[in-house]
């Protein structure tokens, strides 16, 4: 009951943020007994969910933008068949099974060895590749570098679901709104819930963003963990002022996009969660005493890679997260891409994904993903 109310009031307070947008066997189409008391529109949601990777697994998916690529480097993400971790966990709750310990280290054995053996199709087909980074838990693939003339070789090599684009993932420049941050726990009635005794204590929010200042007053009681995706490192720190001056390429302040060099979103949406009683602004989050991990996927004015995000997803389902927000996106309102696979996934295995919408609206196809995807609090 606690982790479904901290997600709707984190959903709701998060809108108020600044925000952008066996291994190697085919997946059969499963037949599940729906144990759990699923709403007949989640039991259908699933259901197709399974049907699609079972068409995939007879008929690859290569993403329409990479359809005829010619020739120089291009990022990809390729989907493998083994259902990841959070997958298997997610489809046992649902059929009333147990999934212990020793089941998630099978799974993700399996997993790895369906990586390994994709691996060496590309040594033996002479794929000439460089492998960004490998994900078992929310998702079940590969992000590389290949030539682009390569790219629909991929879809011989058995095993593959499908070949995505590895597309950039921003969040939004700052605009003319000037939030209040102290104003918003009571805005929504964060203090009744606290007066129940819902403060978020013992709950893990992963932050997917531009880093977090951990070291700030407010934060840095709550900050326990976390991982740098775009220096590869687990110090996810944001970009700062003093890693422009050090930048060799001497790049521009402020970007096209009015965005920054240096970055602060992930510490506002940090903030706005589990900022703890400190300093002199009376900043308190909506789950004051939420442990806070931070997951560094946006680099330098707040841009980065959906592989990266991808990386995210994943390591913040290995690492026991209850709550995961994004507050970023991309350009693809796709449901099957990648980043809203890896969410509806994370979903199913019990976390709660809070998910941007973006600022791009209130027209049709102007949610990006993750943001849209089958399973939501946004």
């Amino acid at each position: 009951m606690s982790k479904k109310l901290w997600s709707a009031l984190l959903s709701f307070a998060l809108t108020l943020s600044l925000v952008a947008p066996a291994a190697g066997a085919a997946p059969s189409e499963r037949q599940i007994e729906l144990n759990n008391p699923l709403s007949a529109e989640e039991a259908r949601q699933i259901k197709d969910m399974l049907k699609q990777r079972a068409k995939l697994a007879e008929f690859p998916a290569l993403d329409q933008s990479l359809q005829k690529s010619a020739g120089g480097p291009t990022k990809v993400i390729v989907e493998l068949s083994t259902e990841p971790v959070a997958l298997a966990k997610g489809l046992s709750s649902i059929q009333g099974q147990s999934f212990s310990s020793s089941a998630e280290a099978k799974v993700e054995a399996q997993v790895q060895l369906e990586q390994r053996t994709f691996i060496r199709s590309l040594n033996t087909k002479n794929i000439t590749h460089e492998i960004s980074d490998q994900y078992s838990y929310a998702f079940n693939g590969v992000s590389m570098e290949i030539d682009g003339s390569k790219v629909e070789a991929l879809l011989d090599i058995p095993g593959v679901l499908g070949v995505y684009p590895d597309l950039e993932v921003t969040v939004g420049p700052k605009g003319e709104v000037n939030p209040y941050m102290k104003d918003t726990g009571p805005f929504i009635g964060a203090p009744d819930v606290w007066d129940l005794g819902y403060t978020g204590k013992g709950i893990k929010v992963g932050v997917i963003d531009t880093g977090i200042d951990y070291a700030h007053p407010v934060l840095k009681d709550a900050y326990k963990g976390g991982y740098d995706f775009v220096d590869k490192d687990n110090d996810p720190y944001e970009t700062t002022p003093l890693d422009w001056e050090n930048d060799p390429s001497n790049p521009p302040q402020v970007d096209d996009r009015g965005s920054t060099y240096w970055t602060d979103h992930g510490t506002h949406v940090a903030g706005t969660i589990g900022a703890r009683d400190a300093g002199e602004y009376g900043v308190v989050g909506i789950a004051p005493e939420a442990d806070i991990y931070a997951y560094r996927v946006l680099g330098p004015y707040g841009s980065g890679y959906s592989s990266w995000v991808l990386g995210g997803i994943d390591r913040s389902v290995q690492d026991g997260m209850d709550v995961i927000n994004l507050s970023l996106g991309n350009s693809r309102n796709d449901p099957d891409y990648v980043t809203s696979v890896a969410l509806n996934n994370a979903a199913l295995a019990g976390v709660t994904p809070v998910v941007a919408s973006g600022n791009t609206g209130p027209n049709r196809w102007t949610v990006g993903s993750p943001g849209r995807r089958l399973f939501r609090l946004r």
